[in-house]
This record gives C-alpha cells, structure tokens and sequence, in this order.
C-alpha cells in the first residue's frame, strides 16, 4: 500500500508538474525492419522518449504501451489529481470550521480562540481542530460529541463541489467513513440519511 503524502510531498509534486513543460502529448508505435516494435512519447512531432517493447520475450515484464500512455499523460493526471485533493480539502476544512463553531469555539478559519482560555491563545485551523478533539478525548463530553455529530452531518447537506447526492455520501466523505456508518451517524444526529442534498442554488 503506497503511503500518503505529507503536506510538503504534495507541494513538492505540485511544483515538478508545473514546471514540467505543458501541451499534450501521444503515443505513437513504430515498427522496425527487423521486427523490433518501439512505442514514442511524442509532442508536435518532437520525439521526447522511445519505451522499446520486448518482441523476444527476454523481460519478464513488458509493458512498453502501457508505460508510454503513462508518461504521456502524467503531468495532466497529476495536475487533475492535485486539483481533486484541493477540493477534497478545501471540503473538509469546511465541515471542520462548522463543527468549531458548534462546539462554541470563538474566532474563524486560521485564527480561533478559546472562551475558557485566559490568555486567549490563538490558534490555526489544524491546532484548533486538534485542540478540540483532544478535550472532547480528555472530558468525555457527550454534549460535545453530539454537537459535533450534528454539525457533520447537518453541514453535509451544503452545496458542495461533488453535486447533489444522498446526505449519507457526502457524510461518507467528509467524515471518513463507510456508507453503513455514514447512514447510521445521519440517523443519529436525526437527518434522513437518502434525502439528496449538495446541490447549489439555482441563479436568480
């Protein structure tokens, strides 16, 4: 299982696909006189890289097509990708920023304060949540929870960028979870788990 990347890695692949030279790219087979078969990674009639294929059965592996298409269209799978876990983030720091304010925390996205603390720390978006988390763990408090059982999935019916889809799917995505404890957490907090929701407002 590949592990995930750290908020550095992703930057880091972020800034080798845009400076990666944009414009698409094809795959195009060329056969040889003496029967060799070479897949070309091509832009404009520029060759940028030969993936010869084995015809003699000397690899144990070959996949010259298959790694040709790859290479051809990494950098706009990459970039797409990216952009996927923006919005995905983008999603979740939502549902976070909403479950905050439900547990009373003062403040909004990137700067939040704790009523109770008396030296008002500020705190960042990610401090904040684990702030939250670990006095919900530390106090055991099932108001807190329930809050924040409600907030998830009340703040799962917003109009979000995965379009209309059941409560449950959405609750599914933002929380992490299967679809049977999506449906259960939705019934829980006292949401119909299959009404559809996500779906923005029609221009007036």
């Amino acid at each position: 299982m590949t592990d995930p990347m750290s908020p550095e890695e992703l930057r880091a692949c972020r800034e080798r696909a845009e400076a990666a030279t944009a414009g698409a790219l094809s795959v195009a087979r060329e056969d040889e006189e003496h029967g060799a078969i070479t897949y070309a990674v091509v832009r404009g009639g520029l060759t940028l890289a030969f993936v010869p294929e084995d015809t003699r059965g000397k690899w144990e592996h070959s996949s010259a097509k298959a790694d040709a298409a790859f290479w051809a269209s990494a950098r706009t799978d990459v970039l797409r990708l990216l952009a996927t876990v923006d919005a995905a983030q983008r999603e979740t720091a939502s549902h976070r920023h909403a479950a905050l304010f439900a547990a009373g925390i003062h403040g909004g996205p990137g700067a939040w304060r704790w009523a109770s603390d008396p030296q008002g720390t500020i705190l960042d978006d990610v401090a904040a949540w684990e702030r939250l988390l670990g006095e919900m763990r530390d106090l055991g408090s099932v108001e807190a929870l329930r809050k924040l059982r409600w907030s998830v999935v009340a703040n799962a019916g917003r109009p979000s960028h995965r379009g209309p889809a059941p409560r449950w799917a959405h609750v599914m995505s933002a929380a992490g979870l299967g679809s049977t404890s999506a449906k259960d957490l939705c019934v829980a907090a006292g949401f119909d788990p299959d009404e559809e929701v996500g779906k923005w407002p029609d221009p007036l």
